[in-house]
């Protein structure tokens, strides 16, 4: 099934490396060789504009990279800009002259790397070219984001184990409570991931955590759940007792996507008192599910998810007398079958009075499913002239991830109710 990819960030990303992360202190003044001292303050703003004038993100880079070889004044501060951001693609030769530089040098820069052609343990004679020892985590002290990807670039996994190398070296050398965001979809267990029981300033994680203890406790290998007082989003592959008792004990999750299965687990009410988006699209829900998720997330104002076929596919109305409990439910996507689509746009106009009892609901999205293109319907609410709530219908393709993203930026952006248009 072709679904659409979580989202993720570029190989590169214009712009993020500007900012406070890239800030020179006032100690960085250098002195010129005719010993006039400039200000690391004109030495900073002389970088910047030159990397605001690329462009590309490649064209960028090769600026700064000129700046480093052809000025010590500017090599500095060029050097902090350039290596900010790392893509390290494991295999490749530009992994191979990335390395010694971090090494010698530049790994106190690193804020954001990304490790791409990831996977399992490879025949023996093939390990030099896929090592990832040459990653000097240890110096690498304003780190905030890592992100593993596997081989073909976010393909899908096979049965086999990943390397557990990489995961070794966080765990000796990567600093303690540095971390804000980790990002990985390898299927890993608990023990691969204990790095991060060091990294309790973790604000967004994406993981695929694989079973491999209870949490009642297995003598070889206690069940030890991550504390994360500060998780705010949470991806995972899978929400079950053993993820949600690993992940969201300690944490305040806001934001949470799962990708596949979805269970309700023992004391979810307490772990899910916070959500505001609940994103479960390929889970199908049952009305007692829809009732349990709605009583333990009251605060809900984004929620994503496929009716269950016991509901036939259809609005029925008990569905609207559940989801109008939810006082704060801004935006929502449903998945509900072939009778979507078999819909006129006039029917869905009638529909959209009985979305009206949900008071805070400003828009609506219904499709079959939530494949990447799938056609879909959309019910926006505006206020007319008479101060009277409309819904105006129209065809789309689903791009569930750009959906979401764009309702997130509008509530965050809504001061005031929806305006007459």
């Amino acid at each position: 099934m072709k679904r659409e990819p979580r989202s993720k960030k570029p190989k590169t990303q214009r712009g993020r490396r500007v900012g406070k992360d890239t800030a020179s202190s006032r100690d960085d003044s250098q002195r010129l060789g005719s010993g006039m001292v400039v200000p690391a303050e004109i030495i900073g703003m002389i970088v910047d504009e030159v990397d605001f004038q690329a462009a590309s993100q490649v064209e960028a880079n090769r600026l700064l990279c000129r700046l480093a070889h052809s000025s010590r004044v500017l090599q500095k501060e060029a050097e902090r800009r350039l290596y900010s951001e790392i893509n390290f693609p494991i295999g490749e030769l530009m992994a191979q002259k990335t390395a010694p530089i971090l090494r010698s040098r530049t790994a106190k820069y690193v804020r954001y790397l990304t490790i791409w052609n990831y996977g399992p343990v490879l025949r023996r004679g093939r390990a030099s070219d896929r090592i990832v020892s040459a990653l000097p985590f240890h110096l690498m002290t304003g780190l905030k984001s890592i992100e593993v990807y596997l081989d073909g670039e976010g393909g899908e996994f096979d049965s086999q184990s990943p390397d557990p190398q990489l995961f070794t070296l966080l765990d000796q050398g990567l600093q303690e409570n540095i971390l804000t965001e980790f990002i990985c979809d390898l299927p890993l267990r608990s023990s691969e991931l204990s790095f991060l029981h060091k990294q309790r300033g973790i604000r967004f994680l994406q993981a695929n955590l694989v079973p491999s203890d209870s949490p009642d406790g297995n003598p070889d290998e206690p069940f030890r759940p991550f504390i994360f007082p500060k998780l705010c989003k949470l991806n995972v592959n899978g929400m079950d007792e053993y993820t949600a008792s690993s992940f969201m004990t300690e944490s305040k999750v806001v934001e949470l996507s799962v990708m596949n299965g979805f269970t309700t687990p023992r004391n979810w009410a307490s772990m899910a008192a916070n959500l505001q988006l609940l994103d479960i699209a390929f889970s199908p829900v049952t009305r007692r599910s829809l009732k349990e998720i709605v009583r333990c997330s009251p605060h809900l104002q984004i929620f994503v998810f496929k009716l269950h076929e016991e509901w036939s596919m259809h609005l029925d109305a008990t569905l609207i007398d559940i989801l109008e409990e939810l006082k704060n439910l801004n935006a929502l996507a449903m998945a509900l079958g072939i009778t979507a689509l078999e819909t006129d746009v006039q029917s869905f106009a009638t529909l959209a009075r009985e979305f009206s009892r949900c008071r805070a609901l400003h828009t609506v999205l219904l499709s079959y499913d939530f494949q990447l293109g799938q056609t879909a319907m959309t019910l926006d609410r505006v206020i007319n002239a008479e101060q009277k709530a409309d819904w105006f219908p129209q065809r789309i393709e689903v791009h569930l991830g750009q959906w979401i993203a764009e309702q997130l930026m509008r509530i965050y952006n809504q001061k005031d109710p929806v305006k007459p248009s």
